[in-house]
């Protein structure tokens, strides 16, 4: 899948440890939409999907959010809100959600919760696994979220270490034990995982991977690539080669894992 990742606004009132934007989340950028007219209608045959990222766009003035939406439906893509959905005054029935938890390694976490216990529609939730989040046990936090009613999907995504942030995730194998615990979980729960949805088609050869695209608040269009093992944002032109070639050790779906679910897994 093409995604078009826009970034309205940096700002932010957090400041994750393992955020890749942490150096601009004070900043008071906001995205001109008239940028919306002038890049997107070069690139949007090229896109499947848009996601509203940042900074938190649901903290964003209501009116010019409101705006955003309006504007980018006239293209007739699908367009989905990523949200650490602390403040969800911004809601709209008409788009989709992404929302994050990661349990009580952010603040504000039982504000985010009781959102998450009301949401009013049908959502995904993505979890950072970031070094706080180890103290748990997958089992009990799949068990925790299976309480959460309007809940579709839940993805485990990789901390991958970036310029501002370079906390090492992968010390001691606890990442690689991590990710097993996770995708040989028995319980019984009443929303997909998505980390087993994934490995099974990287197991019958499909292709798993998002090409991304990113919108800078400048109106800059962006792409990502590991240096080292240091994720970084480049200038996107045409010929970008917007394929993440993962490092394999922070990579959930790397050759090991991949080995290791095909012989434990029924």
């Amino acid at each position: 899948m093409k995604n078009l990742i826009i970034y309205p606004s940096f700002l932010c009132p957090f400041s994750c440890q393992f955020c890749i934007h942490k150096d601009k989340l004070s900043s008071n950028d906001l995205l001109d939409l008239s940028n919306i007219d002038l890049i997107l209608p070069s690139i949007i045959d090229k896109i499947d999907n848009i996601i509203i990222s940042g900074g938190e766009p649901m903290n964003l003035n209501k009116s010019y959010f409101d705006n955003l939406i309006n504007k980018l439906k006239t293209f007739n893509k699908p367009i989905t809100i990523e949200s650490y959905a602390y403040d969800i005054k911004n809601y709209r029935d008409d788009i989709e959600y992404n929302l994050s938890y990661d349990f009580m390694a952010r603040s504000r976490a039982m504000e985010v919760w009781n959102n998450l216990l009301t949401f009013p529609k049908k959502f995904n939730l993505t979890i950072t696994l970031s070094p706080l989040l180890f103290k748990y046990h997958p089992n009990n936090l799949l068990k925790k979220l299976s309480v959460l009613p309007n809940l579709k999907s839940v993805e485990f995504i990789p901390y991958f270490k970036n310029k501002n942030s370079e906390f090492d995730i992968t010390k001691n194998d606890c990442l690689t034990t991590f990710n097993k615990l996770i995708l040989s979980s028995k319980l019984n729960i009443s929303f997909k995982l998505k980390n087993k949805e994934k490995i099974i088609s990287k197991l019958l050869n499909n292709d798993i991977d998002d090409e991304n695209i990113f919108m800078f608040p400048n109106g800059e269009l962006k792409y990502q690539e590991f240096d080292g093992d240091i994720l970084k944002y480049k200038n996107y032109t045409e010929s970008s080669n917007l394929k993440l070639n993962y490092p394999e050790n922070t990579y959930l779906y790397s050759d090991e894992i991949l080995t290791w679910f095909k012989n434990n897994d029924n």
